[in-house]
């Protein structure tokens, strides 16, 4: 695992468990990445991923599988539900907003498939990081935007542009890089 995974498990574990960002009580131990407050210690990662999956991770302890028991089947179940999931999810609004080319199914499809594999959407999808769902919920938020704009009534859908700036800034907070500054 690398260091960046191991202080978000790390940063995981100690919401769920001890309702803390200080992860000097995890199992996992990152060497670095991490930052000394007084006598705890913290990731330098924005927490906002962190947040979003300790509460997979919760729901999971109260079924009896934790860290501490099956570390290999949570981190596993953890990085579907973090990334694998949005990348999908992702592949399809790319899907789906093939159709304002007019394209048919097969063309989509194909478009896609080489959006997904091209930009390196797909390789993220393996391992937790906040890449994935930053850029699931951008394409989504760019989706609620394409549905509105040609869409025949606009007044009833305008739901969707609250939609739509949710899930950009939602985006924005997970993958923002100058919250990992010092």
């Amino acid at each position: 695992i690398s260091e960046d995974e191991l202080n978000r498990l790390a940063t995981i574990q100690s919401v769920a468990e001890h309702r803390s960002l200080a992860i000097e009580n995890s199992i996992f131990v990152p060497t670095s990445g991490i930052v000394r407050k007084g006598k705890h210690v913290f990731s330098k990662q924005p927490p906002t991923l962190a947040f979003l999956l300790a509460g997979p991770y919760w729901i999971m302890q109260r079924f009896g599988l934790t860290f501490a028991g099956n570390a290999a089947l949570v981190a596993y179940l953890l990085t579907l539900i973090g990334a694998t999931i949005p990348v999908a999810l992702g592949a399809g609004l790319i899907y789906r907003l093939g159709r304002l080319f007019e394209l048919p199914r097969p063309k989509r499809m194909l478009l896609a498939f080489t959006v997904a594999l091209g930009s390196g959407l797909l390789s993220y999808g393996v391992v937790i990081n906040a890449q994935a769902p930053a850029a699931a919920l951008l394409l989504g938020s760019a989706a609620c935007i394409a549905h509105v704009a040609i869409s025949k009534r606009p007044g009833v859908t305008s739901g969707w542009l609250a939609v739509a700036g949710m899930a950009a800034m939602l985006a924005a907070k997970i993958g923002h890089p100058s919250a990992c500054a010092n």
